[in-house]
Formats: C-alpha cells, structure tokens, sequence
C-alpha cells in the first residue's frame, strides 16, 4: 500500500505539471524568430509568391542568434539585412561562419546572373563583419548555431568583409581550410552604395564589384551537390539594404538571345578618364529571348563589365560592356579629349592687402575649383600650394603700390582657364615694433624643449606710417622675422642668447637665458602601502618612492638605500596622526618632506561592524513602492518598484537607501560587496531614471519625505539604461546649477540590452573606492569572472559616439571636499535602488576599509586638457533680410578677423572666447564670409595655427512683402513661391520677410528631418509679425506629418521648430513626429493641432541651449490649440502642452484643450538644476483623458501620470495662474500644484478625476502660498463608465482634495471640496450635488469618443455646451448659524455638533472625531510605597472624566531607618530589611496610614552580668580546646508610630558584623585562631559559624534569633612551624549543618541511628516513587 500511495503521488506531480504547461502559450514554448516590426519573412519558410517567390530567409552557423537578425522587405525589390548584438561572423575558417542570409535554390547545372546595389547603413570595424552577394553550396537550417560541416561549405561572396570591400571564395575541402579572400583598399562606408554582381556560366564563377571582377572561381570545385544557393548574406553587426536585387537564370545559357530591339542609354559620350562611377545607363534597355521566352531587361539586371577599360582613350567607337546570362550586350559610345572646363573662386585668400615690403602672395583662406569635362574636379589652393605644373601663378610687382590682379591659370587638354584675384599694395612704412616675448625665456640644461621654443608666443605688432597696425602671432608666422643675434638658442649649455626681430626695417630684440637646474626639494612620489595602521601593528615605508624636485620642473627619483625614514613619533599603540619624516641628501643638499600614519582602533569593517540605516526619501519615492527588508539574516532586499524614485542627472534622487555613516572630513574608503539584482528596467524601454548598486553621497533627505533633496554622489551599478558609473559634484544645498555630471556610458533608452527580469537575477560584485583624488569604481560579473561591458551610445542629435568599454578600475577626480558640501561632517556609503530596480545585498560580502585623509596620499589633479581652436558661424545662413548680424563663436582668446565678399569688416579684433557680432548688409544671392582667427600661443591650445573658417550667407526674395509665398507637400526650393508654382514649406519659411504671409497649401506635408523656423528669423515687433498659415481658401487641412506611429512603435524625434520671434501661426496640424518646439518669444499660434507626436505634443522652452534666462522663449500666445494623443516609447513622458524646465515670462494659453496624452495635460514643471520657470497663465482651457491614449476606436492605459493641468514641480516658488478652465477624467489629479507652493486657481471645475480634482501640498518647510477662489470639485460612479478596449476600467473614484492640511485653508462659500465623506462641500458645510450641474451626462460622451468628440474652441473660449455648466437659478440656501456642541465626544466615543437655519428650523448635524486620549507628560502616583509593599505610578489622560492611564510603573519599597544601640553599638554593623520581620496587622494598618518605621538593635556587653544558666549552656556545648572569649546581648525593638516591641525572632537570618576587641586577635603568627558564635535562646543553645577577617579584625555571623551571645574560638599550632601541632578534640563543636553553619545542643538524648533509618527509609520511598512513576510512563509510551 505504501509503494502504491507513493506512486500515485508521482502520477498527480506528473498530472499537475502537464496540466501547468498546458496552459502556457504554445509560442512561449517556442523559439520566436523576430520581432514581427522588424522581419518580414518567416525563418527557415521558402516564400510562395509575391516579388520574392522561392527564396528562403535562413539565420544559421556559428554565433547566429534569430532573435538579433532581421530581414525586411524594403517594398521596393530590395530587402534589409540586419545583425544586431555582436552576433554571427564570417572568418577564415570556412565552416566557421555565423550568416543571416536571404538565398534562392538553383541546380547546379543553372548558369544565372545576380545583381543589386548594397548600401551600407551599419557596418562595425570588426574582422568577423560582412555583407554581399553569395554563391554557395551548404546551407544550415534556420536557428541552428552549431558550425556547418567541415567538409561540405563551398562558397564565394563579394561585399564587404573584416570592414573593407574584398571579394572570395573558401571551401573546406578544396585547396585551402582558409577563406582565401581579397581585399578591394576601399572601405565600405556607412551611406555608401555599391554594385554587386556575381555571374554563373558554365564552370566560371566570376564575382564584380563596382564593375571590376574582383574574384573568380571554378563552380565544379565550388559546388560539390546538385543544389546551389545564390543571394544576400550579412554579419556581425552589419545592417544593409540591397536595393534593385535582380536575379536571373536558365539552364542553358546558349538559349540566350539578345534581338536587335535595344534602346540606348540616353548618356553615350564619356570623356577619357572616366571612371565606372560615371557610367550613366538610365534609358537602356533591351529584349532577350531565354529558354524561347522574350523578356526586357534593364541596366540594373545586367552586370557592368569595365574590365576592358572603356574610357582608356580618345574614340568614337567605344563600346560600354554589359553581361546577362553569359551574354554580352555592347551600347555604342564616344569617348572624348578631357579638357579643364572651368575654372572658379568661391573665396578669395583671406589676405588681399600687402605692403611694398612683401614679397610673396599668403593663399590662406582660398576656395577655389578646377573642373574637367570628364567630372574630375581638384581643389584650385591645393594646385598652387603643390606647385602642380598644369596651374601658374603671375608674377606681382610688390615694389609699387596699387591696385593689382593676380592671374591663376590652369591649362589642361589644350585648353586654358584661368581666375582673377585683385590685391593692393601699400607703400606705408613701419615706424617701429613692439614685442611681447615667447612664453618661455629662462630653459634648463636638464630639459628638452621644442626646436621652436624660442619664440613660441612671441607677438609682433608694427605700427605703420598710415597710423594703421598690424599684429604678427603665431609660430610659424613670426619665425621669418626672428633671428639669432649671435649664437642660436642652445639649451644644453648655460649662458645668455640673444634674438633680433626684424620686421620691414624695424628691429627690437629679446634675451633668452639657459642655467643648470638647482635641487630644492624633496617629493614622495608614491607613498607606503599602508600608511592607515590597526592599534599594535608597525609602522613600514615598504613601497615608499621618492624623488628629488629641480627648480627646471624636472623630478629625479632618489635610490631607496639613500632615503632615510624617522618614524620615531610614531606610537603603535595609540590612536592618533603622526609625523613621518623623510629625507635624503641629494647634490650636498639635505631635503626632507614630512608624511604622516595614522594610527587607529580599527579599519577593515565587515558588515555587522558597522551601524546601517535604512531610509526612502526624495523625488517620486512612495513608500508603498519602494522597500528595505533586513529581516532575513545574511541578506538585505532593496526594492523600488516601477515609476517609485529616480537617479538624476541634477542632484535630486529619489532612492530607498541602505546606508552607514563615515566621517566625511577624515576617512577615505573602499568599499566591496556582492550584489544581486533581482530586476532591473521593468519597462518597454528604460526611462534612463532606474538605477541600483552602490552610492556614496553627502546629504540625505527625511525618511518618507518626497520633497527634493539636494546631494553631491557617486554610485556604481546601474543607470541610464545599462551598467555604469555616475553621479555629479559641484551641488550646493538648493542649487545644482553649477554641478558637473559624471556618466561614463550614455543613455541606452532604445534598447533592453541590459534589462534582468526576475527570473533571471544576476549577480555582481560592485567596488568603490575614494582616496583624496578622487573615486574608483569597478563592476564585475560573479558568473563569468569578468568585468562588464557598457554599451557604446550614439547621440541622435550630435552623431558622435560616447564609447563603452569594461567597467573596470573607472577613475574620476573630484574636488577634496566633494562629499562634505551640504552635510560637513557625514558622508553616506550604502547600497540604493530607484524606479524599477530590487536588488539582494549579501551581507557576508560586505567589506569596508577606512583609511585616514590625512595620512593619505595628497590630492592630485588632473592636467586640464588642450582646447583646440575653432570658429563658428551662429546666425542664420539663409534669409530674406537686408540688414543682418554676423555672428561668429570663438573658444579661446586670439585676433579674429571677418571680411564679406573680399572686404574686410573687422581686421585682427582681440577677442576672448565667446560670441561676437557685426552689423552689415547683405546683397541678394550669396554672401561669401572668411573668418581668420589667430589663437593667442600663450593659452593651453593645441596648436596656434590660425583657423579659418569660410561660410555663404544666401540672401533671397521670394515675392514682394505685400505677396504671399505659397508652399505644398510637393513644392520645390527653386520654384517661384506662386500658388501655381509654390515652394517647399522650409524654403518658404526661411525667405520669409517681415509683414509676410507664407500660405501653406492644403494636403499633407510628409517631412523627413526637423523643420521650422529657425533662430534669428525674426519678425520686426507687433506690426512687422511673419505669417505662417493655411492658405484661406484651402478645401483640405494642413497637416505636416512626419511618419511616426506610437501605435505602430515607430517613434520619430524630429521636430517642427519655432525658434523665432514675432510670428504668427495658425490653423495647421503638426503630427506624428518629436513635437512642436515653441522656443522663439512674441509669437501667437492659434487654432493648430499637435498629435501623435513621441514627445511633448507643444512644448515651450529654449531650442538653442541658452542658459541665460533671458534668452527663454516668452510672451508667447497659443489660443484655441489642440495638443492629443502624444506618447513617448515608455508612454510616461509626453505631455499635451509642456510649458516647462526653461519656459520664459508671459506665456499665455488660451481656449486650449489637451486630451488623450501619456503623461499630463499641461506640465509647468520647473527643475532644480536650471531653476524657476517664468509665470505661465491658462485661461478656459480643457484637460480630459490624460493617462490614456486613444486609438483603434478605444481608450488604452498610458503609463504615465495623468494629470490634467500639472502647474508647477520641484517645490520651486512660481506663481502659475489659472482661470475659467475645466478638467476631468483624467487618470490622476485634474488640477495640481506639483510641490510649487505657489500658484492661483479661480473659477475652475474639476469632475470625476482618478486622482483628486484639486491637489495642493508642498515640500516639508514650505508654507503654501495659493490664491483659491470659487473651485467646484465634484464626483460620481460615472467614472466606472470610462473604461479600454478590454472593458478594464481605466479612473479610480475621486479622492478627496490632498493634502488636508493644505486645503483646508481654502474652503469658501463659493469654493466646494470633496472630503473624506466623498461628499462635495463648501466651508458652511453645503453640499455640491448633479442638480447643480446643468449637464453631466457628456461626459462618458466626449471621454470615450476620441477626437470626433472633442469640443470645439472659438475666441480663445472652449464650448462645452451646458457640460459642467452651473445651474444659475438654484433654490434659495439655508442661513447657518454657528456650530455648537450637541453631544460632547469623549476619548472614545464620537460627539455630534449642529446648526439651526436662523431661516427655519433646519438642522444640520455633524460628526465630531472622538478627542483621542491626550495622556499626561507628568506621571501621577497611583498608589503610595511603604517599608512593606511597592508603590505604583501611571501617565493619566488629562481629559476629564477619563480613567485611562499608560506607562504603570512600580515605586521601590521604602527602607525603613535602622539604628544600633547599647554599649556595643560603635563596633556593630547591621542591616534589617522588613522583610526579614513579620509585622502585626495593627502594625501594618499604622503603616499604610503613613506610620514611620524604625527598627533598633541594641547590642550590649554581658560579660559581667551574663546569668548561671546561659554561661552553663555556653559552656556546656564547647569542648576540646575551644575558650570562651566574650558574651554579648543582641536585641531587636521594632518602633510602628509610637508603638514598640521587641523582636525575638525573623523569618530569615540577619547578618551581624562585630569589630572583635584586642584581646581576643591572634597576634601570634605560629597560631591559627577559629572563632564560633554560641547563641542561647529559649533554653535551646546554638553554635554558629563564623568568618573572621583578619585585614579588618571584624566576625561576620548570621542568626534569626536575638537574646545572649558568646564568642569562642580555638587556637592551634601552625603546621610546619616546628613545633608540636596541638591534636583539636574530636567532638568538634562547629560541626554544625554544613548547610545552615549551625549545630545545637537541646538535652534530646534520642539515639541518632534512629534518624539515619529514618533517612534510608526516605530514600527508598522516594526511590520506588521514582521508579514506579517511570515504569508508568514506558508503560504510557
């Protein structure tokens, strides 16, 4: 039975496994291929129709991951490969290849013909990448990563392959294991196209690139089955499109005909040197017959064949060679002479002005182009300064002044062209220079130095007749005029050199002086290995490293044998800083230098070393989110679910914090632990906000406090989206607008690389360390042993690339007070988690080394870097204006020089870096500018050469003022601008002039990149606006589309910008791309729409990175706007209308409605790192649906905030107002101040939000400054109705208004708040309710309709109708009086107050809280202590009529006085305790009235007074040696009040102490005394024990009975004292109980054996009571 019961509990495991599986999705259990957005092709799946018919989409062979290769059908006869993730390779072992190929089946005996044009959109420089065309004869099955068969994997390919273009073919058992490849010496650019062809006939296999055969192979060798496999391959990270893919084949190539109808090419005349790029085929085409059937071919499905040269030579029979199917197909051409056949300037030489002194020509700055007729084009500046012989120069005159030409002429082919270039000549004269001299003038004999050091920074500035002047600067400019005036500089020998500088005639010199370097000091260059010392350990210079410091800068290290080290103040066994002296005698000198070790009681801490704290504080923390668990031993579990906290940029963390403190002035550390995260991103994509692992900062915030704290921090784990380090330092309390980011990986926000899901954890081990330099941070993967890797990251608006790499041993300075800023004295270390991370601390892993700062190795700095000179233009390059400011940007100081078509603006201006402008006009069409700047040699550049910067500055006028410019989806930047010929939108924008209307066309406008107005193209004020509208008799809306899809997850960034001032736009829609960028000031945008965008539907904030706040965009106007159905890829980050982080003054919305948005209606957020906003003012304006999204007819839960009007954020103070404006159904708060304490809200209705309709609170400190005047919040079960697609429904019934504290300032008679009743009142207590309300029945109407619902906005107004509308006429409302108490509440109990209508005789009632008890600080006592019993106290509720108490306390029993008495009283010591007493009931009755209490005990010497009876019973009971030695009378009397009695006897024994006379210590020391104690008492005599100590001559005794005392004792020889020990008699007295030290002595001559048969008869009964009571329980077992 029991076998069977356990099998059927197998089969039931069985059973309800299979069961559980059975309900997992089948494609769960199955390997998918591709994300479907991505792959249009089924893996492994031969197509069976459409353009690809028969071919197979394959991802096989080494390394190959499905799940990051992609093949997508372009829609056009071309197809996208794509390898992500590092994965698939191609190298030289043939079976060794990892490839996501698009292949067509063909047998062997096929000849065929392959083409199409490769282009490169990624392609990794890495030796395993590759693309191209592809013949081979083995293919693995899709999703199989094993290596293909050693010896079957025949192939060629022609691509791109190890990052260049190479060609080749491998096969495993011909010839060679090798891939035997060639490599082309071009590399495949990313954007570059190129031809690929490979053709079959026969036995050949020839492969082409760009029209050469660039391999060739045999087939029969190549293809060793029946089947062979022809098309597109990719690896490694490579991403290719392969466009005009073009595949053709037969079985017999001699079938194949070409007939005579062939169409020539349009182009038929090259010029001889052309090259294959040239070939122009567009026209050709022909009619073949294959296999008996007629087909038209083109160029494209032909391969080019340039391998006989076409364009070698002058002919007019040349012959252009195209190959199909083992045909060839030759197309007539002319080949002609190449002639140069222009010749032009662009920008003439910087410099045209010389003087009579000057003798040759300075080109710098030339633009120029010579031009063949063959297409070959060559750089005109280039020609001249390589003296090519086919350019001359003419001479120049420079001996005469005047205007003169400078001829350049170019003669190729027989045929001459040439350019003017016209110079002046001055015949002014150089009245004297000046000098300032090189950077360096004293060099040491010790050090290298540049061959030009010795005039590096020099300046020469002449001063000419004319009163001009003329700065000479920079090296190689200054050298020609510098000379040495006897020997030249040599800095191996001391002495003085002298230079003469000679500039046209005028001379001034300069001294340069050489000297031997001079020793002055000592340096440690690396200090002891340990310089941080544990009490009792010794000092050691082991690792010390010391060098000797030069007056040249130079440091030469001192040998360890002649370093002396003094450690002598060193003290290991006390705490404390100690000087270490250092010295050495270098040159004769003796140098010495000081370092110090500390000494201190501990410095490697293990984790329960130390004190932890846990706290969860900051922006977005929520206690119900985020979690610090340390009740498991061994482990603590951080947990900050998603959305719960942040890491930022800005100093603001939100974070569940883990953490101990160290001195932040004194102690450096390092610290590493084993960290295990259990999740991590738990969105679609990262918010770059989640972070986790280890964090050292210099401030915390409050526990559950979600006000914005402030920190300097450095953290090691994970944030922005993948591994890294990050932080910032230079944040000051309140203020990080100074602060300087560390991140050292970019934001990963695309992809989930390095997202960990729960069941899949991983564990690291994080270090981080601090020294006095900075921070060190390392991360590394338990699992593998390794370091991890941080991803590259690409900027999508820049384009560079922030580099990853192994986050390993990563290294950042910070300034030496970096973690003692905001908090002095503590620095927090500990382990974090924030919004989306849990992570499990190891507790056993956790080590801490401390170290000292000061005995530290000192702080050292890192060497500012070199900037490198560099000019730009930063103003407009196209306008229509006349009158224009150049702008041009520098970055370093130096002499800037400008000129406009060849005339000079500003000659060698000193600047510093910054921006500089210069008024000028501009002339229709180009304007050519030349910017020459000399950088001043004496800053850290990297080169003083001067940079020149040529920019063409296009002026056009499109139409008259008075004329509109006309543009549509398909205009063209050269067209007239008419409504018949329009332009497109960007040209019209950019020509605009001021007071003119750009009409925009109806239809849509389909943009590929950011368009708009950019800064600078500006109205000129109120009456000069610029006009961009639709155009007024349009009969379709505009709308400008920009192709992205949240809904088909094609999130597009590019944006329309408004970066101007002073227009005015109106009536179009923007869509579907990264928003609408408002960052212009004076501009009015009415009656347009902003949807479907992957950011901010409107934002306004700065679009040219300004931080000065003036320069933020402000007194902008957006009336009657519609900002709808906005998401970002994470859906919690777009908002409607986004008025935000740099938003200027005086922006005003008016009649603007936002619905439908991933995060918030309207965001005013303000942020701590660039500071207030400018006030923003709405006005009637609607919110609705916010939190969700609406498409596919339904509503969709965003994952954003839902907000309606969000007014405000980081607890900064600015006063947002808003007016006659409604929200409602939004998912969370319908008006919300965001932590701003400031903000006016009037006349507004919030109805059935999820969250509050209005929410006011601010930070912890603030004191809310809000203007609430006539607010109606209202709700109903009507939010049950507003629910997705599935039915789930999607609002929370409305909360009451938050925070209760805050708005509890604001009620009103006209303003109604829900309270926690759910009831809508006013501060009289009236209730809001739907009769008030004219109409609430649209609202699941216009929630749920999408945009066929919205209302309508007219005149700055949005019509609701009568929804939301208040009843006008309401029926006449009660007069309350005042409220008065009805029934009083109790601590308990709730109380009831009313009111009476002064009216009527209405009442009205309401609950009053119960008080709660309000207990007392003082305690109160409840009953008094005596001598017998303790007392007892309490904290008692000071509410009356309430007997609670708390906190009941004992009082100590109080203790009695106790005095002796008698002639014996001085030399007796005793304590009596009450308890030891037993007290008559009349006795305690007296005391617990308050009767004092005192006991006496008198103890008097009888010696001379003892009776006959007691010294007979003394002397009775002693025997042998024993003598008496005194007798003594000890009796207690107990005083109660007044009442006395003596007490015979206790409960217990009371110990006496007696300072024993003189006579009776032993003084001998050859005799041992022993003193007993005899009491007689009531006929009965007692020998006591007794102690005796001879240090204080004192006899300790104990008795519970009082009457006479004797003291004896016995004497006896010490043993071995040589004399006769004296034998002590054998009836003892003091046997006495070994347990009580008594034995007595009562006439009871009884024989004691009876006692010991009592005894064993005891023992027996007790032991069969034992065993009886044993053998029971067996029995009971």
């Amino acid at each position: 039975m029991r076998i069977k019961k356990e099998v059927r509990k197998i089969v039931a495991s069985v059973l309800a496994f299979l069961m559980v599986v059975s309900l997992i999705p089948v494609n769960s259990l199955m390997t998918k291929a591709n994300a479907a957005s991505k792959t249009t092709f089924e893996g492994g799946k031969t197509v069976e129709d459409g353009t690809w018919k028969g071919w197979t989409w394959n991802v096989f062979g080494s390394s190959t991951d499905v799940t990051k290769a992609f093949a997508t059908d372009t829609g056009n006869g071309g197809v996208t490969l794509e390898v992500t993730g590092d994965k698939g390779k191609i190298n030289g072992s043939a079976s060794d290849q990892g490839l996501n190929t698009f292949l067509y089946e063909l047998d062997k005996s096929y000849d065929f013909t392959i083409t199409a044009q490769a282009k490169v959109d990624t392609l990794a420089a890495n030796a395993q990448a590759a693309f191209g065309l592809t013949i081979r004869d083995n293919v693995g099955a899709h999703g199989n990563t094993a290596k293909l068969t050693a010896d079957k994997n025949n192939f060629a390919f022609v691509g791109g392959y190890g990052n260049q273009a190479a060609s080749g073919h491998g096969n495993a058992g011909y010839k060679t294991t090798a891939l035997a490849h060639t490599r082309l010496g071009e590399s495949p650019e990313v954007g570059g196209t190129y031809d690929l062809a490979i053709q079959k006939v026969g036995d050949s296999v020839k492969l082409y690139f760009n029209g050469e055969v660039a391999a060739e192979c045999s087939a029969d060798d190549l293809i060793t089955d029946n089947a062979m496999y022809v098309g597109l391959f990719a690896a490694r990270n490579a991403k290719v499109t392969f466009n005009n893919v073009k595949l053709a084949y037969t079985q017999d190539s001699s079938s194949v005909k070409v007939t005579t109808n062939v169409t020539a090419p349009k182009k038929t005349t090259y010029c001889a040197g052309n090259t294959y790029e040239d070939v122009d085929l567009t026209g050709f085409k022909a009619t073949v017959s294959v296999d008996g059937k007629e087909r038209e071919i083109t160029a494209s499905d032909c391969v080019v064949d340039m391998s006989n040269d076409p364009f070698a030579e002058v002919t007019d029979a040349g012959k252009l060679t195209l190959l199909y199917l083992g045909q060839t197909i030759e197309v007539p051409i002319t080949v002609i002479k190449e002639v140069v056949s222009d010749m032009y300037i662009e920008y003439m030489p910087v410099k045209t002005d010389y003087m009579v002194t000057d003798k040759t020509l300075d080109f710098t700055g030339l633009v120029g182009k010579v031009v063949y007729n063959s297409g070959r084009t060559f750089d005109l500046k280039t020609l001249i300064d390589s003296n090519d012989t086919n350019t001359k120069v003419s001479d120049v005159d420079f001996t005469t002044a005047g205007n003169k030409e400078v001829t350049v002429s170019h003669t190729y082919g027989d045929v001459t062209k040439e350019v003017v270039i016209p110079i002046s000549v001055s015949d002014a004269t150089v009245k004297n220079i000046t000098i300032t001299s090189p950077n360096t003038t004293r060099f040491y004999t010790d050090t290298e130095y540049d061959a030009d050091a010795y005039v590096e920074g020099l300046t020469i500035t002449a001063d000419y007749s004319d009163g001009s002047a003329k700065v000479i600067q920079g090296t190689d400019s200054v050298k020609a005029y510098v000379k040495a005036k006897a020997a030249e500089l040599d800095t191996t020998k001391a002495g003085e050199y002298t230079y003469v500088v000679e500039y046209n005639g005028a001379k001034a010199e300069y001294t340069l002086e050489v000297v031997k370097p001079t020793v002055h000091s000592l340096k440690v260059d690396v200090y002891p290995t340990t310089t941080t010392y544990v009490k009792g350990a010794d000092f050691s210079s082991d690792g010390l490293e010391v060098a000797a410091v030069y007056d040249s800068g130079k440091e030469v290290a001192v040998a360890g044998s002649d370093v002396k080290v003094d450690s002598s103040a060193y003290k290991k066994d006390e705490t404390g800083t100690y000087d270490i002296k250092i010295s050495a005698t270098v040159e004769g000198k003796t140098l010495e230098t000081t370092i110090q070790a500390t000494v201190r009681d501990k410095k490697e801490f293990k984790f329960e070393d130390l004190t932890w704290n846990s706290i969860i504080f900051g922006q977005s923390v929520s206690k119900s989110k985020m979690s610090i668990d340390t009740s498991k031993e061994g482990s603590v579990v951080i947990e900050a679910k998603e959305g719960a906290g942040k890491c930022t940029d800005d100093g603001q963390d939100g974070i569940a914090y883990y953490y101990t403190k160290l001195d932040a002035k004194n102690d450096n550390f390092d610290i590493t632990a084993n960290v295990t995260v259990n999740y991590f991103i738990t969105k679609k994509a990262p918010d770059a906000q989640e972070g986790f692992g280890i964090m050292v900062r210099d401030s915390n915030g409050k526990d559950g406090d979600a006000s914005i704290y402030y920190s300097n921090s450095i953290a090691v784990g994970g944030y922005y989206g993948q591994v890294n380090v990050f932080g910032r330092y230079g944040v000051t309390d309140g203020d990080a607008s100074n602060r300087h980011n560390i991140t050292t990986y970019g934001k990963y926000n695309t992809l989930l690389t390095y997202q960990i899901k729960e069941d899949k954890p991983k564990t690291y081990e994080l270090r981080l360390k601090k020294d006095n330099s900075g921070i060190y941070a390392w991360m590394k993967d338990t699992a593998t042993g390794e370091y991890v890797k941080g991803a590259d990251v690409t900027s999508a608006v820049t384009g560079e690339t922030k580099p990853g790499g192994k986050l390993e041993n990563i290294f950042y300075y910070l300034p030496a007070d970096t973690f003692s800023t905001i908090d002095e004295e503590n620095m927090y270390l500990g382990f974090f988690a924030a919004r989306g991370a849990k992570i499990t601390v190891d507790t056993s892993s956790v080590v801490v080394n401390v170290t000292d700062r000061a005995a530290d190795a000192p702080q050292t700095f890192d060497k500012p870097a070199a900037t490198k000179p560099g000019v730009s233009q930063t103003t407009l390059s196209q306008t229509s204006s006349e009158s224009y400011e150049y702008g041009v940007s520098v970055n370093t100081k130096g002499l800037l020089t400008v000129k406009q078509n060849a005339k000079t603006i500003v000659s060698q201006q000193s600047v510093e870096a910054g921006t500089y402008t210069f008024d000028t006009t501009l002339i229709v069409g180009d304007n050519r500018f030349q910017v020459y700047f000399e950088p001043d040699a004496t800053q850290n550049i990297t080169s003083p050469a001067p940079v020149v910067m040529n920019t063409t500055v296009n002026r056009r006028i499109i139409a008259p003022v008075k004329e509109a410019i006309y543009c549509s989806p398909t205009g063209t930047s050269s067209a007239a601008g008419t409504k018949e010929d329009p332009v497109d939108v960007q040209t019209a924008l950019t020509y605009c002039q001021s007071g003119q209307a750009v009409y925009a066309l109806g239809g849509t406008y389909n943009l590929t990149k950011t368009t708009g107005v950019w800064h600078g193209n500006d109205g000129t004020g109120e009456d000069g606006m610029k006009y961009f509208m639709a155009a007024p008799d349009n009969t379709e809306d505009v709308i400008f589309d920009f192709g992205g899809s949240f809904v088909g997850k094609k999130f597009v960034s590019n944006t329309f910008d408004l970066s101007g001032d002073y227009w005015y736009v109106a009536n179009m829609k923007f869509a579907n791309g990264g928003g609408v960028r408002l960052g212009g000031s004076h501009n009015i945008l009415e009656g347009c729409d902003f949807y479907g965008h992957s950011n901010s539907g409107l934002s306004v904030s700065r679009t040219d990175g300004s931080n000065n706040k003036a320069d933020w965009p402000s007194y902008n106007q957006i009336i009657n706007c519609n900002a709808y159905n906005n998401s970002d890829k994470s859906q919690n980050n777009a908002d409607g209308f986004a008025a935000k982080l740099t938003c200027g003054e005086g922006n005003v919305f008016k009649g603007c409605i936002a619905a439908y948005n991933a995060d918030d209606g309207w965001d005013l957020f303000s942020k701590g790192s660039t500071g207030a906003i400018g006030e923003v003012e709405i006005y009637d304006s609607v919110c609705y649906g916010n939190g969700m999204l609406y498409y596919n007819g339904a509503l969709h839960d965003s994952k954003g905030d839902g907000n309606g009007f969000k007014m405000g954020g980081s607890g900064i103070a600015v006063n947002h107002k808003i007016y006659n404006s409604c929200s409602f159904g939004n998912t969370a708060n319908g008006f919300t101040n965001n932590s701003d304490p400031m903000g006016t809200y009037v006349n507004l209705v919030g109805y059935n939000n999820g969250g509050s309709n209005l929410e006011l609170h601010v930070y912890t400190g603030d004191e809310p400054q809000f203007t609430v005047e006539n607010v109606k919040s209202y709700s109903d079960d009507t939010y049950k109705e507003i629910v997705d697609a599935e039915g789930k429904a999607l609002l929370n019934k409305t909360d009451k208004e938050a925070k209760e504290d805050v708005i509890s300032r604001y009620y009103s008679l006209e303003s109604f708040f829900i309270n926690k009743n759910g009831e809508s009142v006013n501060s009289e207590g009236a209730k809001l309710t739907a009769e008030d309300f004219k109409n609430l029945s649209d609202f699941k109407n216009i929630v749920t309709g999408g945009i066929d619902t919205m209302p309508e906005g007219k005149g700055g107004k949005v019509v609701l109708g009568d929804f939301l509308q208040l009843v006008e006429d309401r029926p006449e409302e009660h007069v309350w009086g005042e409220w008065t108490v009805k029934t009083a509440p109790t601590c308990t109990e709730k109380g009831v107050e009313h009111r009476l209508c002064t009216k009527c005789d209405a009442e009205q009632t309401r609950e009053i809280d119960a008080l709660g008890h309000d207990f007392s600080d003082e305690f109160t006592v409840d009953k008094a202590p005596t001598v017998l019993e303790e007392g007892s106290k309490s904290r008692h509720c000071k509410h009356e009529g309430c007997a609670e108490k708390i906190d009941v306390t004992s009082i100590a029993k109080l203790t009695p006085d106790t005095v002796a008495s008698g002639d014996m009283k001085d030399i007796v010591s005793v304590v009596v305790d009450t308890d030891d007493i037993e007290f008559t009931e009349a006795e305690k009755g007296a005391i617990a009235n308050g009767a004092d209490v005192k006991i006496e005990v008198d103890v008097k010497n009888i010696a001379d007074s003892v009776t006959a009876k007691d010294k007979n019973a003394v002397e009775g009971i002693i025997s042998g040696n024993y003598v008496v030695g005194s007798y003594f009378d000890i009796s207690i009397i107990l005083s109660v009040g007044n009442d006395k009695r003596t007490i015979t006897s206790t409960d217990k024994k009371i110990e006496f102490t007696i300072a024993l006379p003189e006579n009776l210590i032993n003084t001998d020391s050859a005799v041992t005394r022993t003193y007993k104690i005899v009491r007689v008492h009531d006929g009965e005599t007692t020998i006591l024990d007794a102690a005796f100590d001879a240090a204080t001559g004192k006899l300790t005794f104990k008795s519970d009975k009082f009457s006479t005392y004797a003291i004896i004792y016995s004497d006896a020889k010490t043993e071995g004292s040589g004399a006769v020990i004296d034998k002590p008699s054998t009836s003892e007295p003091a046997t006495g109980n070994p347990e009580t030290g008594e034995s007595t002595a009562t006439g009871d001559t009884t024989n004691s054996v009876v006692y010991v048969i009592l005894m064993i008869m005891s023992v027996m009964a007790l032991a069969g009571v034992f065993f009886y009571e044993k053998k029971r329980k067996g029995l009971s077992r």
